[in-house]
C-alpha cells in the first residue's frame, strides 16, 4: 500500500468515526435526553464519542483495507491511536465502575467534575501505556 493509499483509508476511517458519532449522538438524545442531569449518564454520553472516532479509524484500517501501513512513521502513527484506544476503553470503564459505586452510597458529583476526572484517569492511563512502551523498545 502507497502513503497516498493509506491517507485514503485514514480519511475514510474519519468518515466511519464520524458516522458512528453522528448516529450515537442522535440516537441518544432521541432516545434519553438526561445526559446532562447526572454524572453516570453524562459519562456513558460523552465517552463512547471518543471510542467511536477511534474506532473508525481502526474498522477502515483493518476491515477496508487488510494492509499494513508502508512506512515507520505510519506505524508508529497506528500504535500511538492503539495506546490511546486502549488508555480511553480502560479508563471508560475504570471511571464507569467508581461512578456506580457513588451512585449506590449515593454520593453527589456535579457531572462536569465527573467528566473532568474521567478524562485525567484516561490521561494517566495513556501515560502508563506510553512509559511502559518505552522500557519494551530497546534504544
Amino acid at each position: 500500500m502507497t502513503t497516498d493509499n493509506y491517507e485514503n483509508v485514514e480519511g475514510w476511517g474519519v468518515f466511519i468515526g464520524a458516522c458512528l458519532v453522528f448516529a450515537y449522538f442522535f440516537l441518544n438524545i432521541l432516545l434519553h435526553n438526561n445526559w446532562t442531569k447526572e454524572p453516570l449518564a453524562c459519562w456513558i454520553f460523552i465517552v463512547p464519542l471518543l471510542i467511536f472516532q477511534l474506532a473508525g479509524f481502526f474498522i477502515s484500517m483493518r476491515l477496508v483495507s487488510g494492509t499494513e501501513p508502508p512506512d515507520e512513521s505510519e506505524k508508529e502513527k497506528i500504535r500511538e491511536r492503539c495506546a490511546v484506544f486502549k488508555a480511553v476503553v480502560a479508563g471508560f470503564a475504570i471511571w464507569l465502575i467508581v461512578l456506580v459505586i457513588l451512585d449506590r452510597i449515593q454520593v453527589e458529583i456535579n457531572y462536569y467534575l465527573s467528566v473532568i476526572c474521567g478524562c485525567a484517569i484516561i490521561y494517566v492511563i495513556h501515560r502508563l501505556l506510553k512509559r511502559a512502551e518505552r522500557k519494551e523498545t530497546p534504544e
